[in-house]
């Protein structure tokens, strides 16, 4: 698959939905790694081509609207796991620190501060901010 709606297949919003997925799946420089390829996200084996992801993409409702779901959201990404949904179901999912309770918010707080004092690489691990500390 070289073109996608007359253009290039790089130009496309679903290559670029492929492309993403893999980037903060495996690239420790991405600035979401630590949420994907950090808690031991993949991508399944069949979905590293980006004709293969596509073609499953299309054939389970993909359209320029929806953005790619993982049903579980501790799951790969992978067939049976994900799905295409809308914007506003997906802000629905989004995890929310402010949904932790407080004492565990402060304890993974705390392991943050104390891994940038002992001069951990936190490059990928942006300083939390949440509620409670305002």
């Amino acid at each position: 698959m070289k073109t996608i709606d007359g253009k290039p297949k790089s130009y496309s919003r679903i290559y670029n939905i492929w492309r993403l997925m893999k980037r903060r799946c495996s690239n420790k420089n991405d600035s979401h790694y630590y949420a994907y390829g950090g808690r031991g996200i993949k991508v399944c084996d069949e979905w590293n081509n980006s004709d293969t992801f596509i073609e499953w993409a299309y054939s389970h409702g993909y359209t320029n609207e929806l953005e790619l779901d993982r049903i579980d959201p501790d799951g790969n990404y992978e067939p049976d796991n994900c799905q295409w949904i809308t914007h506003q179901e997906n802000a629905k999912k989004k995890r929310s620190p402010n949904s932790l309770p407080e004492s565990r918010i402060k304890q993974l707080h705390k392991t943050w501060e104390y891994c940038k004092a002992a001069g951990c690489n936190m490059d990928n691990f942006p300083e939390p901010k949440y509620s409670w500390e305002e």
